[in-house]
């Protein structure tokens, strides 16, 4: 699965390096980076055929949880623009 979109975090574009992570089972499945302008790639692939099937995969930015998740189905993905708040 491959997921983009832009990062906002607290109320501007998220700077280059912002980690984008999808958690799966509460452990870190992959990571990326935002680039200049807040966009992110992240492809989520399995390391053994069928050890995400029937999970959900959760999103956490800059450390923060999204509280978004989608089940995982081993194709598509697609755009997911997040807006977080991150509080020191």
């Amino acid at each position: 699965m491959i997921f983009y979109g832009k990062i906002t975090l607290n109320g501007s574009t998220a700077p280059a390096g912002t980690k984008v992570q999808a958690i799966v089972d509460g452990c870190i499945a992959q990571e990326a980076s935002t680039d200049a302008q807040g966009v992110y790639v992240l492809q989520l692939s399995e390391a053994v055929p069928g050890q995400y099937m029937s999970k959900n995969i959760g999103f956490r930015i800059a450390g923060v949880n999204t509280n978004v998740s989608v089940p995982y189905e081993g194709f598509g993905g697609g755009t997911r623009n997040f807006t977080v708040t991150k509080t020191s």
